[in-house]
């Protein structure tokens, strides 16, 4: 059985990167950082761990 390795196009990236670019703090509606598999609000202190984001 022979592997291949399927790498997400730079369109795919960039899709991801745009919707984690606009999360935003369900609380505050500030915009939330994302840091070692969480998100957090600098402004409120919301913080989600685990978050899995519909990509």
């Amino acid at each position: 059985m022979q592997m291949h390795n399927i790498e997400a196009t730079s369109t795919d990236k960039a899709a991801q990167n745009e919707k984690l670019r606009e999360a935003v703090c369900p609380d505050c509606g500030s915009e939330l950082r994302y840091s070692e598999a969480s998100f957090y609000c600098p402004i409120c202190g919301f913080s989600q761990e685990n978050v899995l984001i519909d990509l």
